[in-house]
């Protein structure tokens, strides 16, 4: 179950990659821009099993992802270096060492989209597609970003891996727009 919770989760050392084909400024542009987020998205495994929730960044370091309905009922809170995982179900809090996330490191420009191992781009109806390939302790994989032709905003996540393919579909619904810094706190109750 982690496996499907932690989609973003990956570890370290994107490969440098042969991007040149790519057309990348005006979607690095569009991430750079981001100060703030916070958008809806559906998670689709396999195309069976959907979770949904809300996802809110605050760069530099902050970043909640609340699924709400679905098969997965949990919270997942980077603050800093700590990632909390919590079972709404279970009621219990899971605390991980910091891994990198892909998203989460290109969105707060950790990483820009031309130190990925990028395999293709291309246009898919109103997209623009980057797959790109990673390996680390807990992902193994190609994953692809897609970005919107007319706003460049960042619209797809996708993960194919081990015979699974992960899609997050996003919608934006505020960006740069002031959140408190407790959005990023999940009071533990039982201690």
């Amino acid at each position: 179950m982690l496996k499907f919770v932690f989609l973003f989760l990956t570890a370290s050392q994107l490969l440098f990659a042969e991007s040149k084909k790519c057309d990348l400024d005006k979607y690095q542009k569009s991430l750079d821009e981001v100060q703030t987020l916070e958008l809806n998205f559906d998670q689709y495994v396999n195309e069976k099993y959907y979770s949904s929730g809300v996802i809110y960044l605050k760069k530099p370091d902050k970043m909640l992802i609340d699924y709400n309905k679905g098969e997965i009922n949990s919270i997942i809170l980077i603050n800093g270096n700590v990632i909390t995982y919590y079972d709404k179900d279970l009621e219990q809090f899971s605390h991980l060492p910091k891994k990198n996330l892909p998203i989460y490191e290109v969105l707060k420009n950790k990483i820009k989209l031309s130190d990925l191992q990028i395999i293709k781009c291309e246009k898919i109806g109103n997209s623009y597609q980057i797959n790109f390939l990673h390996k680390d302790d807990f992902f193994n994989g190609e994953f692809a970003f897609s970005f919107d032709l007319i706003d460049f905003s960042l619209k797809k996540i996708s993960s194919m891996q081990n015979n699974e393919i992960i899609a997050l579909n996003l919608k934006i619904l505020n960006k740069n727009t002031e959140i408190s810094d407790k959005k990023f706190i999940i009071k533990n109750n039982n201690l």
